[in-house]
């Protein structure tokens, strides 16, 4: 087996998913780092930090 001391890189699965879906938009979202919140990933945000902490629910 080779050993090599150069680290791995691990992609999230939902990366490769958004790049089959449309690799434009994955480059504009990840690469050039264009992404803008609206109304519905601000309340997902705000959602997830809740549900984050400790003994709270939905």
């Amino acid at each position: 087996m080779m050993e090599t001391n150069a680290a791995i890189e691990l992609l999230p699965v939902r990366m490769l998913n958004e790049y089959a879906y449309c690799p434009r938009l994955f480059h504009l979202m990840y690469v050039d780092g264009r992404w803008e919140d609206n109304a519905n990933t601000e309340d997902g945000r705000a959602v997830h930090q809740r549900t984050g902490k400790k003994g709270v629910g939905l």
